[in-house]
């Protein structure tokens, strides 16, 4: 046996260095190695560039500084932004699919022309991907799937929006059977803890009512952006929907109201719910389903309250009707035009897996005008190494980070963890307000329960209004400066805002959750000892790449991340390997954050040890090879050719 299990290792050993030396094009030359598949979680379109500049732009201008082969397209460029000069650099339609076939590899290597073009005007230049549209047919005939892993957004209960039997209608059941609510829609049973039933149990862990009782007003001055889905005509939301104000950035020119399409459509509502909703019951539609469970008494049928019931909601409509966003380029216009419109809270219930540049410098610049941004960790993102990453914008360090707990006070296991959490707070069985289609007999108005961290966003969006409405924005300004505001709020949310229940993980679940009227009572600190300790916000990163490479990562395994990419790299100093992530680190993060499976592939990687590293990488490299890097990776990963 010893002498057969020495000459299966010899011969083992024999393919392995044979394999390297052809460089062989087997399918998967790691599945022995590094088990797991690389499917993308998203099916992406490339739909053209945003880029950058110094100053204003001609589309001639720019087709003069690139490269000849392409400089008798039929180009075009798009203002995304009418205050700074943010383009976005596409092909006309009659000419996207002519002349070239824009491979993956190929766009990343134009973009990384024009970065380097020798006029130098490009502050950045960047692919731009969407997710195909939902009634896009493939080659094969088929309609293509939108999101795969990530089509999971925020559940409702009832209806035909999923499947009985998850955390109200999404995935495996959190509780046992003898927890379980009774309530059923339809004779089904729906997944949700008892504790649940209560429609005011929120309070309990929030005590926004008793916060109420102490607070100078509950956001009458407070203006909170709302990129969502749009608005809708609910009574227990829309007399707190600002809609003078509104703004539609998907349908240009039309109002930002909901048009009850898409998988989250509604969505709008629900979140705005929890921000401003007008005290108690305010007459939405009694359905078949209240009387089912309440019995025919509207008085006892559950309502909405939100956090600061006095504030304004600026609805912007970035979305057609899915949580799931890539290019964000809506979403940067939604923040933008809230920071021209003067709001003090962003609420942002939606994200995705790929950071974008653009996006992030919308958010630095509303946080610098006082801006407090909150955003959701996300849901359902799939499990990495044992963490589901947090999503972009809130992944970002300006934005508050908020995941989800349960009735039981118990984090929600659907929820995005990891260090970037902020904030917990209730996610798992919360009453919403809900407006949709129902068949042809027109649409419902009505309160029911859903998950997600966009709820719970929304409960903590709607405290930083009642916490800035309490204290005074112009009060806070002259104090701190207008730009700390933000690291303020978060500081005072971190440090007072919140109760930690026994056992509470808070290296994943952020420090607790949320609890308003210590919020709202904490004292402030004084100036000098705040700027001490805010000291650590302005903290820049070499590379912010490479800093959002390491936050897909288990907490546990990010000290690895740095060492393991400069073996990979070959690279022996820390700052060479900032530079380098400068120059790719777009690109490699966008090749992992969509592809779960490489980052088991590379977690792997960093748990190997001496001589196993080696040969390891270089099947990793080779692996890498196969999944369409550009030249000027392949450049800095020193492949042979």
């Amino acid at each position: 046996m010893k002498k057969l299990s020495l000459f299966v290792r010899l011969i083992g050993i024999s393919l392995f260095f044979a394999m390297i030396a052809t460089e062989t094009t087997l399918a998967n030359p790691l599945s022995f190695i590094f088990p797991g598949n690389d499917k993308e979680i998203i099916d992406l379109k490339f739909t053209g560039f945003v880029f950058e500049t110094t100053s204003e732009v001609t589309v001639d201008e720019v087709v003069g500084v690139m490269p000849t082969e392409y400089q008798n397209f039929d180009w075009e460029i798009v203002s995304l932004d009418p205050e700074d000069p943010i383009y976005q650099l596409q092909l006309r339609n009659a000419e996207r699919n002519q002349n070239v076939s824009w491979t993956k590899s190929l766009v990343w290597e134009f973009a990384y022309e024009m970065k380097n073009n020798r006029l130098g005007q490009f502050v950045s230049f960047d692919p731009l991907f969407e997710p195909v549209d939902e009634d896009e047919v493939g080659e094969n005939g088929r309609v293509k799937k939108v999101v795969r892993k990530l089509e999971k957004g925020d559940s409702y209960s009832g209806g035909n929006d999923g499947v009985p039997g998850g955390d109200g209608l999404l995935g495996d059941c959190s509780w046992p059977e003898e927890e379980r609510s009774n309530y059923r829609w339809k004779g089904k049973r729906i997944c949700y803890p008892a504790t649940s039933d209560d429609f005011e149990w929120t309070n309990r862990f929030l005590r926004y009512k008793e916060a109420w009782k102490v607070v100078k007003n509950r956001g009458s001055d407070v203006l909170i952006g709302h990129p969502d889905s749009g608005y809708s005509v609910h009574p227990e939301i829309y007399p707190n929907f600002y809609t003078d104000m509104a703004k539609n950035f998907v349908e240009e020119g039309e109002e930002a109201a909901d048009n009850y399409k898409g998988p989250h459509h509604g969505h709008g509502t629900s979140t705005g719910s929890l921000i401003a909703s007008p005290y108690q019951r305010q007459g939405y539609d009694f359905t078949a389903k209240h009387i089912e469970i309440y019995g025919d008494d509207p008085d006892n049928a559950p309502y909405v309250e939100g956090m600061a019931p006095e504030s304004r909601i600026v609805s912007y409509r970035v979305m057609k009707g899915n949580v799931i966003r890539l290019s964000f380029k809506n979403l940067t216009k939604a923040i933008k035009q809230a920071t021209r419109d003067g709001v003090g809270v962003i609420s942002i219930s939606l994200g995705g897996p790929l950071p974008m540049p653009w996006l992030h410098r919308a958010i630095k610049k509303a946080t610098k005008a006082g801006i407090i941004v909150v955003a959701a960790a996300g849901n359902f993102i799939p499990s990495i190494v044992g963490d589901k990453f947090v999503v972009w914008p809130a992944n970002y360090k300006e934005t508050v980070a908020v995941a989800a707990s349960d009735p039981n006070g118990k984090p929600w296991k659907h929820s995005s963890r990891g260090r970037k959490i902020d904030i917990s707070a209730p996610g798992t069985g919360v009453w919403v307000a809900r407006a949709k289609d129902v068949d042809d007999n027109g649409r419902v108005t009505e309160v029911t329960r859903g998950s997600g961290t966009s709820f719970s966003t929304g409960f903590v969006a709607g405290a930083a209004a009642l916490w800035l409405s309490h204290h005074g924005r112009d009060f806070l300004a002259n104090k701190y400066g207008e730009r700390n505001i933000p690291w303020l709020f978060k500081y005072i949310l971190k440090t007072y805002g919140h109760n930690t229940p026994e056992g509470w993980n808070t290296k994943k679940y952020g420090v607790g959750i949320l609890d308003v009227y210590k919020l709202v009572t904490a004292p402030l600190p004084e100036p000098e000892m705040f700027n001490k300790v805010n000291k650590r916000n302005q903290e820049t990163y070499l590379s912010e790449n490479l800093e959002q490479f390491k936050g897909l990562f288990d907490q546990s395994l990010q000290d690895r991340v740095v060492p393991t990419l400069m073996k990979l790299f070959q690279i022996k100093s820390e700052n060479e390997l900032n530079a380098t992530f400068d120059r790719v680190g777009y690109e490699f993060n966008s090749l992992f954050s969509i592809k779960p499976g490489l980052v088991k592939k590379f977690t792997k990687l960093m748990k190997t040890k001496r001589f196993r590293f080696w040969w390891r990488a270089k099947l990793f490299k080779l692996h890498l090879k196969r999944k369409g890097l550009s030249k000027e990776i392949r450049r800095q990963l020193n492949y042979k050719r």
